[in-house]
């Protein structure tokens, strides 16, 4: 498991923490940022040794992955360990260090989620499908509100002109804070 957060040092310097066997052990690696195929080197000796020594040789954090670093976990861009890079499918269960089957997690959740799927720990707490974009998440409140309003006005209409007003209004507030992660 990795662990990274910006440092504050640098554009290009991310913090690392790396947790295998029960050992942690802590250091820098800068981003070499030169095209597609870009590359992290780790800089720092940790405990003696070099980075590359304490991690899995073909394990390689890709810049891009860092801009998955989105706002839509509750973790921290940007705190010095707030994040781990996962495994949606993990290697213990045939899963690749490939850029589609990495992304950023909050520590506690890819701690508790261990060696199962991301289905599977979405399933622990409730949830179906994966979070929705943030395009698709505005599109679907959106549209949560028009049908509350609507809604709300036909109930409303029981009241009067005022009361379809109101009803809409409520039905469209109600509507918009719908989570739509949850249907």
């Amino acid at each position: 498991m990795l662990s990274i957060g910006e440092t504050g040092r640098s554009a290009g310097e991310f913090h690392l923490i790396s947790r295998f066997s029960g050992v942690r052990y802590e250091g820098r690696i800068t981003a070499r940022f030169g095209g597609p195929q870009a590359r992290q080197c780790l800089t720092d000796e940790i405990h003696g040794r070099s980075a590359e020594q304490n991690l899995r040789p073909n394990v390689r954090i890709l810049p891009h992955l860092l801009q998955k670093l989105s706002f839509k976990n509750y973790g921290r861009c940007g705190e010095r360990g707030a994040w781990h890079v996962e495994h949606s499918r993990p290697r213990a269960r045939g899963g690749t260090d490939h850029g589609n089957n990495l992304y950023a997690a909050c520590i506690d959740c890819n701690l508790e989620k261990s060696t199962v799927s991301t289905r599977t720990a979405r399933g622990w707490h409730g949830r179906r499908k994966a979070p929705l974009s943030r395009s698709r998440r505005i599109e679907a409140k959106r549209s949560a509100a028009v049908a509350g309003g609507i809604l709300g006005a036909a109930v409303g209409a029981l009241g009067g002109p005022w009361g379809a007003i109101v009803g809409a209004l409520i039905g469209a507030k109600l509507g918009h804070e719908t989570d739509p992660n949850e249907r």
